[in-house]
């Protein structure tokens, strides 16, 4: 018998707002990196790169619905809060 697990999510005005700073702090510090011809802008440039992806974690559920998480297509949990969310980006 398969059970409903509760998936682990949070606010997604929480994580724009924190993902829009992150991403404004790694874009300038790698344009900084950058003036400079510092082999750090590699390293910047992964970290903005890596905030850009976890952009794709934020997801939308309706009113009076849900939505079924999987990870590589294991269940992983299913979110009822009404709202913007925010998960793991691979799921």
């Amino acid at each position: 018998m398969i059970t409903e697990k509760r998936a682990f999510t949070l606010n997604g005005y929480g994580a724009v707002a924190a993902l829009l700073v992150l991403q404004l702090l790694t874009a300038g510090l790698l344009v900084q990196a950058l003036a400079a011809n510092s082999i750090a802008a590699v390293g910047w440039a992964l970290a903005a790169a890596l905030v850009g992806f976890c952009w794709h974690g934020l997801f939308l559920v309706a009113p009076n619905q849900g939505k079924i998480l999987q990870l590589f297509g294991k269940y992983v949990g299913t979110e009822h809060a009404t709202g913007l969310r925010w998960t793991n980006p691979l799921i």
